[in-house]
């Protein structure tokens, strides 16, 4: 009785199988004309599909298994028709080529656009702000090495980014060097990376300051801040930066050199006058270098933590 009520179930299985098979079908005959749809089909792809479909009509066929044999027909047909529009049997300027020929050409077209998938895996999105980081980070201790160079050109080349090495010299200000590097940083990860990108982010950026065989002071500086930045990213709670540079100008005309040089930062009431918070930072030899910069200039200046209150 179960072995009847089993048989008429999958007799019946097989009108899903052939308003599916018909769906599909249906979807890209209507286009079949079209040129972007033939080339759409992967030949191989459906070619490979039809191999283990074969052999299971082949097998249903030799059990007699009536079932099987009519579902492997259904989906061999299907795939016949998918191989014949692939090849633009319907595509006008093709018809004139025969089948074999038609399939060559379109195996060939496949051919040099197979990697796709991969690379786009492989590849971040967002390369030339990965080339940007790399290049700042490079930069940040004053000169560029030949190794750091090739390190970089040959990171470059497989993403398929232009680069300039070699060119003009790095940044002369110390602190001008160091936020190019942190907002480099900050623009690639503004892009979402995903986090697992992101950790062999970071395994390149200490590769990149070994790559001469030695980590100046300005580059454990930056690499510190970098580490930061993407602890910060990747953790699931907001990190909020540990240290502020602030600045508190003694005279009328620091103040209006101050507010024209920091325009995006306006004048805070506090501990008795007037002060400007240069940069919040993740890593206190970071933020004492920006701190010297600014003191460099004559400007009275002191790096506090979050548990300073500035009030």
């Amino acid at each position: 009785m179960l072995e009847t009520i089993v048989s008429y179930l999958a007799f019946g299985s097989l009108g899903f199988a052939v308003v599916s098979a018909y769906l599909q079908t249906n979807k890209i005959w209507q286009r079949k004309h079209i040129a972007e749809v033939a080339d759409s089909i992967s030949i191989p792809g459906i070619a490979v599909e039809a191999i283990p479909l074969f052999f299971f009509g082949l097998y249903f066929f030799v059990k007699g298994e009536v079932v099987g044999i009519i579902d492997s027909a259904i989906w061999l047909t299907t795939t016949t028709i998918f191989i014949l529009i692939g090849s633009g049997a319907w595509v006008r300027g093709r018809r004139g080529k025969g089948f074999w020929s038609r399939v060559r050409s379109s195996i060939a077209n496949e051919r040099k656009e197979i990697g796709a998938l991969a690379r786009a895996i492989v590849q971040p999105s967002s390369r030339e702000e990965l080339v940007a980081l790399l290049q700042a980070l490079a930069e940040v201790d004053g000169e560029v090495s030949d190794s750091e160079i090739a390190l970089i050109q040959q990171f470059s080349d497989e993403w398929g980014v232009k680069v300039e090495l070699g060119g003009s010299p790095p940044p002369t200000n110390v602190s001008t060097r160091l936020l190019n590097v942190s907002n480099a940083l900050e623009e690639y990860l503004q892009t979402s990376p995903p986090e697992q990108q992101v950790v062999h982010i970071e395994e390149l950026l200490n590769m990149l300051v070994n790559a001469d065989g030695e980590c100046h002071e300005d580059e454990q500086t930056a690499l510190g801040e970098l580490t930061g930045l993407i602890t910060q990213y990747l953790s699931e709670e907001t990190l909020a930066p540990n240290y502020h540079v602030l600045v508190a100008p003694q005279s009328e005309d620091q103040i209006q050199s101050l507010t024209v040089l920091m325009q995006q930062s306006k004048p805070h009431e506090g501990a008795g006058g007037k002060g400007f918070t240069i940069g919040m930072f993740h890593s206190r030899p970071y933020a004492e270098s920006i701190c010297q910069e600014y003191r460099r200039l004559g400007y009275f200046t002191v790096v506090t933590d979050e548990s300073v209150n500035a009030d």
